[in-house]
């Protein structure tokens, strides 16, 4: 006979532990480290007017994508000298081999409209192997000064520098791995890469992410053991991904949830911002992209890191925009959010001009207007995190709007632009005084 006090409680812990499986499932997949497959970019963006041209090589293809194309022949000429040069005194053989044997997983790392027609597993290896240790020459000997290393003339050292960073031309991780069989390496030569790029290195990059400190609940005599620990980062799932982590790198936004009400902005750009008391300063942050601002009685300063324009500007952040929009990309969409905060202080040259002198902004690109455009352009229907830095904008806003504040800065700027003003109104000041004392003495003279 059937109790049904115990129905109910089996029924009642079968519930409760199926709730503890959806619980542990999306604390896995929260903690998870996103691993997006290499696709191609989204069709909106590719076919963007003026734009979509950044998204494809121009000099050198990598992976299945672009493969073949007819202008990128000459490409495909250096590639085979950069592998052979990569390859000399090692077994090609074995680590063709090696590849041809994993080419089933290194295809899941690709989408299938990424693979396209490349259904000869033989043929799709050799292309692998071949960009793989073309790559890996290129990582290790890339060096504006030193060309003749890769046996390149610098205008297309520039071209490839560009190409290696495009979504679309993307190698997977695995398959360097494969080709070195040390991820250290492998890991060592994309930092040197990236570390190159000086306009995001403002840190050294470290070859171990963290070291945690594990105290032991047993004490000695000479006090609590320390157990350190050095914790290796998992591999970027290729080299876009990790510049991206690399600019993200000690980047922590402010939590706004308690602090502020994500005020609707008023401000539009540098020139009104100074007009209402804040200056831009240039500051050297942990982060390529972290942005503070700081409101005092005489003013605001806003701080923001130094960027550097030029023509590989454009590809760069487009391509890091592109993947931060992949569907298969769990993130918070910080690079896109970075570049709509430039686009909300950039509207015209003069905008430009102010960071030119504030030493924010290195123009190497044209004129001011040029840079301008630029920004207003890319910046187009990006999809951003508002809290990224909705702190500095709340903040930048509560200052805007307190008129005694622009006042205060506008007459201290104005009375005191020079030292010779500030010695001028000391002099009148201290003239006063004497004025003032004499006065006093007059009237009320000392026994």
């Amino acid at each position: 006979m059937a109790n049904p006090t115990n129905d109910m409680f089996n029924k009642l812990n079968e519930e409760m532990q199926k709730l503890e499986n959806m619980e542990r499932e999306s604390y896995d997949h929260h903690h998870q480290t996103p691993r997006p497959k290499i696709q191609r970019v989204l069709h909106h963006q590719r076919n963007r007017k003026n734009f979509g041209k950044y998204y494809f090589p121009r000099f050198v293809s990598f992976g299945p994508i672009h493969y073949g194309k007819p202008h990128l022949q000459l490409g495909e000429e250096f590639k085979f000298m950069w592998a052979s040069m990569y390859l000399q005194g090692k077994d090609k053989d074995a680590k063709h081999q090696k590849v041809l044997e994993n080419i089933k997983d290194l295809k899941d790392l690709y989408t299938e409209d990424a693979l396209g027609d490349f259904e000869d597993d033989e043929k799709l290896s050799a292309i692998l192997f071949v960009d793989g240790c073309s790559l890996l020459q290129i990582l290790l000997k890339f060096d504006f000064h030193k060309p003749e290393d890769l046996k390149i003339q610098v205008d297309l050292l520039a071209l490839l520098r560009q190409d290696v960073l495009l979504l679309e031309n993307q190698l997977p991780f695995q398959l360097l791995s494969l080709l070195t069989n040390d991820d250290d390496l492998v890991i060592r030569a994309i930092d040197m890469f990236v570390g190159r790029f000086q306009r995001f290195s403002v840190h050294k990059p470290e070859r171990l992410s963290s070291m945690q400190k594990a105290m032991q609940d047993e004490e000695t005599a000479a006090g609590k053991e320390i157990e350190v620990r050095l914790v290796h980062p998992a591999p970027p799932p290729h080299l876009l991904h990790h510049l991206r982590s690399e600019m993200l790198r000690g980047f922590h936004p402010e939590d706004t949830k308690s602090k502020h009400k994500h005020r609707s902005r008023t401000y539009r750009n540098v020139k009104e911002l100074r007009e209402a008391g804040i200056r831009v300063k240039r500051s050297k942050p942990v982060s390529p992209i972290d942005i503070s601002f700081q409101s005092t009685w005489f003013g605001g300063r806003l701080k923001l890191p130094k960027i550097v324009v030029d023509n590989i500007t454009a590809p760069t952040y487009l391509n890091l925009i592109a993947y931060e929009t992949l569907p298969d990309f769990e993130n918070k969409h910080e690079i896109s959010s970075y570049v709509e905060f430039l686009d909300t202080i950039i509207d015209h040259s003069d905008d430009v001009k102010m960071l030119r002198a504030a030493g924010v902004l290195l123009n190497r690109l044209g004129s001011d207007e040029e840079v301008a455009n630029l920004f207003n352009t890319i910046a187009t229907d990006l999809r951003t995190d508002a809290s990224t830095y909705a702190s500095v904008a709340d903040e930048i806003e509560m200052h805007y709007k307190k008129r005694y504040k622009t006042w205060l800065s506008q007459a201290f700027h104005m009375y005191f632009k020079s030292p010779w003003t500030i010695i001028a109104f000391l002099a009148g000041f201290f003239a006063l005084f004497l004025t003032a004392a004499q006065t006093w003495i007059s009237f009320f003279p000392p026994k």
